[in-house]
């Protein structure tokens, strides 16, 4: 079984302390060596933390949004990073087009990534 980046956090997140998932990303990724998966699965991290209570959403959902339009701009082809915008879009925007454009564009790039059917 493979774990996505976000997977991995979270689970280390509950077995330390919910705020220190993003921080648990190795260096490279947090630095930028160009993986997009890893910004938008930070992005997630950031926004589940924030939507489940964890941490203040007014201070993780901006960082997640810069990570999510990070993943964008790296990989714009990636469904992971439109579900994040998405998801951002739709749980701190309160911006419903934006994210059911988000999503369906995710979808249009992977019709079976599950996440983007929110």
């Amino acid at each position: 079984m493979t774990s996505t980046p976000w997977a991995v956090l979270l689970r280390e997140a509950e077995r330390r302390r919910p705020a220190q998932g993003p921080r648990l990303l190795p260096p490279g990724h947090r630095t930028g060596l160009g993986y997009a998966l890893a910004y938008s699965g930070l992005a997630d991290t950031y926004s589940f933390l924030a939507s489940f209570g964890f941490v203040a959403a007014r201070g993780e959902f901006p960082k997640a949004k810069v990570a999510a339009l990070r993943a964008m701009a790296l990989d714009s082809t990636l469904p992971e990073a439109h579900t994040s915008l998405g998801f951002i879009a739709l749980f701190y925007d309160w911006d419903w087009p934006a994210a059911d454009r988000a999503f369906r564009n995710a979808l249009a790039l992977d019709s079976t990534y599950t996440p983007a059917l929110l």
